[in-house]
């Protein structure tokens, strides 16, 4: 696979080639279907993370080790992975028949998909990285699809297999005409630095599938991470771990507002893994604790 950093590299067509190869596959019974078992569901470890919704990983070449509370798995290419929400993981990736690691990694998001590749770390080991993504408009019913995609175990029935199989074609069928639409009116901001942009839309696209962090933003936009955080704070007068922090408190704000997860497993999901400190940078930000936001909304309701 080339050109992947390219500035002329097209994530749209590319993703929906992708889509139509594994429909293809899946109808022809060339493509396997692998489901994470939920033992340890929302479960905390230092070197694993979960998410407050369901992932689909699409394995493109290389492998991926996967490791889970009570199970460890490869993902190689042609096969399909479903992760449940709430199921803690680890990724470390490897080299497969003399290619490096590339997989389409699909979440579901109210509705709103976001899908992004993930490429090797620029060392070329470990945890994979986010590359090209994109955040589709709303798809109804797309959720639920995922949800009961992901709501089956790894021993099914042979009735279930066919029917875990038409529920992935018809998520793909799904993403091809997200793809496809418009993409929604960019609003007009003042003219920064290329870098800056291509930094923001490179966290808007990855997180929440992936906890972005200076370095790894800044590997992706191709600048260093002390240059990259100059540059943020003198274009937009705060520093970029001021505004990831941000980003990751807006989406925990939401999932409070419009979720019944336990506040622990939201601050866990957006990357925070003391709970304490989740709720100071959330005072901070929204001027009450994470326990009062949701006290605020049962009031509202009640």
């Amino acid at each position: 696979m080339k050109n992947l950093n390219a500035a002329s590299f097209d994530f749209s067509a590319f993703a929906i080639r992708v889509c139509h190869d594994f429909i293809d596959g899946l109808r022809n019974s060339e493509k396997t279907i692998i489901t994470a078992q939920t033992k340890g569901i929302w479960g905390t470890s230092d070197n694993r993370h979960f998410h407050l919704f369901p992932e689909i990983f699409l394995q493109l070449q290389g492998g991926c080790k996967f490791e889970f509370p009570e199970q460890k798995l490869e993902l190689l290419p042609s096969q399909i992975l479903l992760i449940p929400a709430g199921i803690p993981h680890g990724e470390k990736i490897f080299k497969y028949a003399g290619k490096s690691f590339v997989n389409l990694v699909i979440m579901p998001i109210d509705d709103a998909p976001k899908i992004h590749l993930a490429i090797p770390p620029p060392s070329g080991v470990g945890a994979p990285t986010g590359s090209f993504g994109r955040r589709l408009k709303r798809l109804e019913g797309f959720q639920n699809l995922a949800e009961a995609l992901s709501a089956t175990d790894d021993l099914l029935h042979p009735i279930e297999q066919e029917a875990q199989r038409h529920l992935l074609i018809a998520i793909l069928l799904k993403l091809i005409v997200g793809f496809e639409a418009p993409p929604a009116p960019q609003v007009e901001r003042p003219s920064r630095h290329p870098k800056i942009e291509a930094a923001r839309n490179h966290i808007a696209s990855t997180f929440p599938i992936r906890i972005p962090e200076v370095h790894s933003v800044a590997s992706a936009v191709g600048c260093s991470p002390n240059y990259l955080s100059m540059l943020f704070r003198r274009e937009t007068g705060i520093r970029l771990t001021e505004y990831i922090n941000c980003i990751r408190l807006d989406y925990a704000r939401k999932m409070l507002k419009n979720g019944q997860h336990k506040i622990a497993a939201i601050a866990w999901s957006c990357g925070f893994q003391d709970a304490s400190y989740f709720a100071e940078l959330y005072r901070a930000r929204f001027g009450y604790l994470p326990s009062e936001e949701r006290y605020n909304k049962a009031l509202i309701k009640s």
